[in-house]
């Protein structure tokens, strides 16, 4: 869920600058990455991940492939003293573990996951000052699950000052509900946006992510990025009587370090293509009952995903 109001609030961060009209100062632009024109949207995308066979800690193999589709929309008035965007998102992932870890599939083998984020911001053109605000909801769970038993929740507000129209500073809080602790997390909300130069830019929000703007008119990026992930999912309820777990509800937590790099080509206006490799540094998978860890983990030795995603527009 973090990762994904990461990539959400950069669309709302990266823009060319604009005009608002009178002697005001414009801190935001027409021009989000969601497209190159004010008007354009993005309502429908299809993302693939593969992610290549790796060693499982206490041995056997494990690989997965992720399917997903998605939409977008958003507002931002003429005056652009505002952005509001919004998005859904569906993702499908099915595991294969082969050897010793065989027996892992006996715990998930298919999940599902959907999830509904939005993200407002209010700017006043004179001071540059802006109140942002995040909100999420989503819902994973393996196939013997039903969705509404994996609903999290992220919900954060913030203080940002544009200096310019291309560097920005936000401070906030956020809370998160995790659906493997089954309890309400508070955490800081810190990010900054950069523009070194035409052609090279720097992002700060749950990692760090270098912008390489390749001919300086967009039709290329490439982005080199680095950050912590936490996904969470729901399983079924532990129906061994032997267990001190009996009847308990349980979830799968998987944390990891990505480090990847990605381009994406904007083919048209109304076009565009996205490729990358990311390596997922520390992978590790966590039981939970009952909202409790069972140390019944198991590390993953640094997977390797390949993934692509397309997209229209209009």
């Amino acid at each position: 869920m973090f990762g994904l109001a990461a990539n959400f609030a950069s669309a709302a961060e990266n823009s060319d600058a604009g005009t608002a009209g009178g002697e005001e100062k414009v801190y935001t632009t027409a021009d989000s990455a969601l497209g190159w024109k004010s008007h354009l949207i993005t309502p429908f995308y299809a993302h693939y991940a593969q992610t290549l066979p790796s060693n499982v800690s206490d041995g056997g193999k494990i690989a997965k492939s992720v399917y997903g589709t998605g939409f977008s929309w958003r507002f931002i008035p003429e005056d652009k003293t505002r952005i509001s965007l919004s998005s859904v998102d569906y993702r499908r992932t099915d595991f294969r573990f082969s050897g010793a870890a065989s027996r892992y599939s006996r715990i998930f083998k298919h999940t599902d996951s959907l999830s509904a984020m939005t993200y407002q911001e209010f700017i006043n053109p004179h001071t540059g000052l802006s109140l942002a605000g995040y909100a999420a909801l989503s819902a994973a769970a393996e196939d013997r699950v039903g969705l509404e038993d994996g609903i999290g929740g992220f919900i954060g507000v913030g203080a940002k000052q544009y200096f310019s129209e291309t560097t920005s500073v936000t401070l906030g809080a956020a809370a998160a509900y995790s659906a493997a602790r089954e309890r309400w997390y508070v955490l800081p909300l810190v990010s900054f946006d950069w523009e070194i130069s035409e052609n090279l830019s720097v992002r700060m929000l749950n990692g760090l992510t270098l912008t390489w703007n390749v001919n300086g008119g967009r039709e290329l990026t490439i982005d080199f990025s680095a950050s912590y992930s936490s996904d969470s999912f729901v399983i079924e309820r532990d129906g061994n009587a032997e267990s001190r777990h009996f009847g308990e509800s349980g979830a799968v937590a998987c944390e990891s370090f990505p480090v990847g790099v990605s381009g994406t080509w904007n083919v048209s206006e109304n076009f565009y293509l996205n490729l990358g490799v990311t390596a997922n540094f520390r992978t590790k998978y966590k039981l939970y009952r009952g909202g409790h860890k069972t140390g019944e983990d198991f590390k993953v030795d640094t997977p390797i995903e390949l993934f692509a995603q397309i997209g229209v527009r209009f």
